[in-house]
């Protein structure tokens, strides 16, 4: 079967100046918070765990199939907050709008995954930008800093890949590297 690695399906963010800035004010709040690179800024459509080689092959040709009855969707990052709860924060996050636009197509992700085998996602699909990690009791700027940019617009992208992912666990955080990518292609 393969050695199986860890991977998952994403749209790739790309820099944006004003979420760079609050991501470096993230990382200025001491080792509470491990913050996401900006080279790693991405959102999951569809996490898959470990996948062997075969399987990846199958995701691949099901990505492809999906691009090409699909039009690229604009996106606007906008807004932060926190998973699971403001008291017990984990994550740090940056909001996408329309929150539906992309509803359709991780519907057929999962459907599609779900036929190679993969486990369905029990939990309700939430389009973020993971910002970072809270490891233990963040300081108390972090709620002064979720207030202010609550609202803020960050920037807009335009969805036109999808992109199979693997993930490799480090000390240093995950190294992220593109397997295969499918441009969508309905116009």
């Amino acid at each position: 079967m393969g050695i199986a690695r860890r991977m998952f399906v994403a749209v790739r963010v790309p820099p944006l100046p004003r979420l760079h800035h609050v991501a470096e004010e993230l990382r200025g709040m001491g080792t509470a918070l491990r913050v996401v690179p900006s080279k790693n800024w991405h959102l999951t459509l569809k996490f898959l765990g470990d996948t062997t080689t075969e399987q990846a092959d199958r995701v691949v040709e099901l990505l492809g199939q999906i691009a090409a009855a699909t039009r690229p969707v604009s996106l606007r990052i906008a807004g932060t907050g926190v998973f699971p709860h403001p008291r017990r924060p984990k994550v740090v996050w940056a909001g996408v709008e329309p929150r539906d636009a992309l509803d359709g197509l991780v519907a057929e992700l999962e459907t599609g995954c779900d036929l190679l085998g993969f486990a369905r996602e029990t939990r309700t699909w939430q389009p973020h930008l993971t910002l970072a990690y809270v490891k233990h009791r963040p300081p108390d700027e972090l709620d002064t800093l979720l207030q202010r940019t609550a609202m803020t617009h960050f920037g807009e992208i335009e969805v036109r890949e999808l992109e199979l992912v693997e993930s490799t666990l480090t000390p240093d955080g995950p190294v992220y590297t593109t397997i295969a990518s499918a441009m969508l292609q309905l116009s």
